[in-house]
């Protein structure tokens, strides 16, 4: 399952745009390739890079324990024992400790059901994970005292090397028995009493309440298998038994952030840090790094995180956090390298599998992602989300009929796991099945997790009648939205663009307007929250209505903005309305004053593109009065982030406003070197036709024209509308074709592009390219890619390596819309995305006069 629902509301835009002068300034260098040789290379890789097992550690499998007691109320410390002994384990810098879970899937994967029960077969199960040592016991009933034995076997030789024994009078001593057990078992292990003089009693601080850490503790599993409803209610259950439960409100909050209940979510890290005395170290780590996250501090969250997997290298979650981090705004390289650094600490360690299958994905090496999530499926056979994962994968990769099979099993198999219903009214809808996707909208609804996605769902389904021509009902629905729910923009946006395509752009101006209205009253009465914020500068960014509109509430937003970061995006939407509103000196001077900031905060994000940040950085650089663009403070900036970090993404977008610049102001050789530089066809150079319309049938399927002959000269009738070829400029030349600007017409719609590169000799290159929305590619004719994914375009987002003939090479790029904004961007460079002084690019008819002059 895909982690980042698509949501367009602003928030997201401000979360992406956050991390500055943070990335690693190592020289490590991973090759993403696209066969098993360039996987087995990045884990040679990540194998010398890993530095992170010290010679005094030791590895230290936990099996469930023996129930000898005849209570069956107590089979839960079956599981709830070896779970509590690994939290006082796993505080010793000296100990790898392989959970109970890990065991269970590794024994599943060998065909045991997961059985542990035997102890010669969860030897061999340990020995996979390199364990050194297995520990295993019993707990009993002796006399009116509880016993607890465990034994530490070698499992080199399968011999008992150690038996230890507790007892107490209750099992509410249960804690202070598990605490004494592990401090022998530490002092065993290392032989002396250094580890267990400093030694957190984790358990013991965690709580006081045997039933609570049970709720917690299955709250714990229910969280590992993506069912976060089921874990919010038993750590709900948890914190109701201890009010005090710190390490319980902590992992709350994480829940809450994953159902989208934010408000909830700061309220359980409110009670989280109250009692953060209660938290181990790792603990206390987690709280903070959650905190500066839900504060917007997203730069110092950053840096604190890579701090703490300095500091607790043999950390998996925190490591797996980091790459997450990684992944998520575009740092392909060091994701790959810290996901297999966590393969190698933790090899059955499932979710793992998962992201790199989506790292492979999102480099369009669909061959390497499908064994990644094979891997994945072999280890959790049991459970929805590698089906549903595959699912997505299969959907990215064009393979709309078999991702619609795998989330048919996951459905099939976990009824509420609604992420599948919800891919599945997508698909759908892609087929033209009007009831089919009512039907599993209907379902994807019934299971929604929180209130947040509830929305989500209703205002896909409105989207879902206005993509069949059901504008009136779809009306209804979004009104019926807006009113349950006025602080959300993207609500508003949605049918602003229905009325557009309706062409009632006066009905979505008063739309707008009414929104307005509402944020003006919010602020009046003092409830000016983060989101209503975030929404407020998404309106005024996106809307029809005059800009000036905006700029008395985003002066009063700046003043009662949270934080930083916060104030510092209302203060650049400021700066853009009063441009477009004419009050030119007004805006520089915020622009100026304030540029590094700014900059840093809104060109950072790698895998951001066009919709949410470049276009609207890229309108404010055009009123700058400067004709060099070397005197603009925004793209100095860029470049010296690419300097300091090598952040090669920002240098290319530094390059393309320098060539916006040079178009500008007619200077066309430093255009055209620029681009040279840069390896990408000036648009013009573009031939561009469409809209064909996708009404009734797949636009991504369905095979128009250009796919079955180039004619430049022909038109033809789609959706009552005459489409014939054009030139591509929209009148800026910055990288991205405007599909949006340049056709008009952008709602269900198909349109493509031709382009020729010339090569001297045989080359082998990468095509990179990022579209708004799904595409495909042909080289000379042959389909070289294809990308089904409904994002924004950010310029490198997909990469294919490819081999160019001698002489021209025809491009056709096909790229789908659905709503909003449509174009694309693209390149030819070397693997280090650096253009080739001898390719270069040619318009159809430039290509056709070159060969009659031959």
């Amino acid at each position: 399952m895909a982690k980042q629902i698509l949501q367009y509301s602003a928030i997201f835009l401000l979360i992406s745009l956050v991390f500055l002068n943070c990335e690693d300034h190592s020289n490590r260098k991973i090759k993403l390739a696209g066969n098993d040789s360039g996987a087995q290379a990045a884990t040679l890789n990540a194998s010398q890079v890993l530095q992170v097992t010290p010679e005094q550690q030791r590895s230290i499998a936990i099996l469930p324990f023996n129930n000898e007691t005849q209570e069956k109320s107590l089979d839960w410390l079956r599981r709830g024992l070896a779970d509590m002994l690994v939290t006082e384990l796993i505080q010793s810098p000296f100990l790898n400790v392989i959970t109970v879970k890990q065991l269970t899937e590794i024994s599943a994967q060998n065909g045991s059901s997961g059985n542990l029960d035997d102890v010669q077969s969860a030897i061999n199960t340990a020995k996979e994970t390199n364990a050194e040592i297995i520990l295993t016991g019993k707990f009993y009933q002796k006399a009116t005292n509880l016993g607890i034995d465990v034994e530490m076997i070698d499992t080199r030789t399968s011999q008992v090397i150690r038996k230890e024994s507790v007892e107490g009078e209750s099992l509410e001593q249960i804690f202070s028995m598990v605490n004494e057990l592990s401090g022998r078992v530490r002092a065993n292990i290392r032989g002396d009493l250094q580890d267990i003089q400093f030694a957190d009693a984790a358990l013991e601080k965690m709580t006081g309440s045997v039933e609570a850490y049970r709720c917690y503790s299955e709250a714990q599993e229910n969280i590992e298998k993506f069912l976060y409803a089921d874990a919010e209610k038993c750590i709900e259950d948890a914190i109701k038994l201890d009010p005090e439960f710190a390490a319980g409100y902590l992992r709350l909050a994480r829940v809450k952030m994953s159902l989208g209940k934010g408000e909830e979510q700061k309220e359980a890290l409110s009670k989280a840090r109250k009692y953060a005395g209660k938290l181990s170290e790792r603990d206390q780590i987690q709280l903070e790094l959650l905190e500066k996250l839900t504060a917007g501090h997203y730069k110092e969250y950053f840096t604190l995180l890579k701090e703490a997997v300095e500091k607790l290298p043999s950390d998996v979650n925190l490591r797996m956090e980091l790459a997450q981090m990684y992944k998520g705004f575009g740092n392909l390289e060091d994701a790959l390298e810290h996901f297999l650094i966590i393969v190698e600490l933790a090899p059955n360690r499932k979710t793992v599998y998962n992201e790199l299958a989506y790292v492979f994905a999102m480099r369009g090496d669909f061959h390497t992602a499908f064994k990644y999530i094979d891997k994945y499926r072999q280890l959790a056979p049991n459970e929805p989300n590698p089906f549903d994962s595959k699912g997505e994968l299969l959907i990215m990769a064009g393979q709309l009929e078999e991702a619609a099979l795998q989330h048919q099993t996951a459905l099939a198999n976990w009824p509420q796991f609604y992420n599948s219903a919800r891919r599945l009214t997508e698909l759908a809808v892609e087929e033209g099945d009007f009831k089919k996707a009512l039907k599993y909208s209907d379902h994807a609804l019934e299971n929604a997790p929180s209130e947040h996605m509830t929305h989500y769902l209703k205002l896909y389904r409105a989207m879902v009648h206005w993509r069949f021509g059901q504008n009136k009902k779809a009306e209804k629905l979004l009104k019926k939205l807006i009113k349950e729910d006025p602080a959300e923009t993207y609500t508003v946006l949605v049918a602003s663009e229905m009325y557009k395509s309706m062409g009632d752009t006066a009905k979505a101006v008063s739309l707008q307007r009414y929104a307005l209205k509402r944020y003006q009253k919010k602020v009046e009465d003092g409830q000016l929250d983060a989101r209503s914020l975030d929404n407020i500068n998404m309106l005024a960014l996106e809307a029809d209505a005059p800009a000036k509109e905006f700029i008395p509430l985003l002066e009063k937003t700046i003043e009662l903005a949270a934080n930083d970061d916060a104030k510092r995006f209302s203060l650049f939407t400021l700066a853009l309305s009063q441009l477009r509103s004419g009050e030119i000196e007004t805006a520089n001077s915020i622009l100026n004053e304030h540029a590094a900031e700014l900059t840093d905060l809104l060109a950072i994000k790698h895998y951001r593109g066009w919709r949410f940040g470049w276009k609207y950085v890229f309108e404010a650089l055009d009123y700058d009065q400067h004709s060099n663009p070397n005197e603009n403070a925004c793209i100095d900036r860029l470049l010296a982030i690419d300097r300091d970090s090598d952040r090669k993404d920002l240098r290319v977008i530094a390059q393309f406003a320098r060539a916006r610049f040079y178009g500008r102001n007619g200077d066309e050789a430093s255009l055209a070197r620029e681009y040279a530089d840069l390896g990408a066809p000036l648009e013009n150079q573009w031939r561009v036709i469409g809209p064909f319309s996708a009404e009734g049938i797949s636009g991504y399927a369905h095979p128009f024209p250009p796919e079955k002959e180039i004619d430049l000269n022909s038109t033809y009738l789609s959706g009552g509308r005459e489409v014939k070829w054009k030139a591509a400029g929209d009148g800026h030349f910055d990288g991205y074709n405007d599909l949006r600007a340049i056709l008009s017409h952008s709602f269900w719609t198909v349109g493509y592009g031709l382009v020729y590169a010339y090569s001297p000799e045989k080359r082998k290159v990468q095509i990179r390219l990022g579209t708004d929305e799904t595409c495909k590619l042909w080289l000379n004719d042959d389909l070289i890619f294809q990308h089904y994914i409904k994002a924004d375009a950010a310029p490198d987002r997909n990469q294919v390596t490819v081999v160019l003939r001698p002489g021209y090479n025809k491009l056709l790029l096909k790229v789908t819309n659905t709503d909003f904004d449509w174009g694309y961007y693209l390149r030819i460079t070397d693997e280090n995305g650096l253009g080739f002084d001898d390719i270069t690019f040619h318009s159809p008819e430039e290509m056709d006069v070159s060969l009659s002059l031959r």
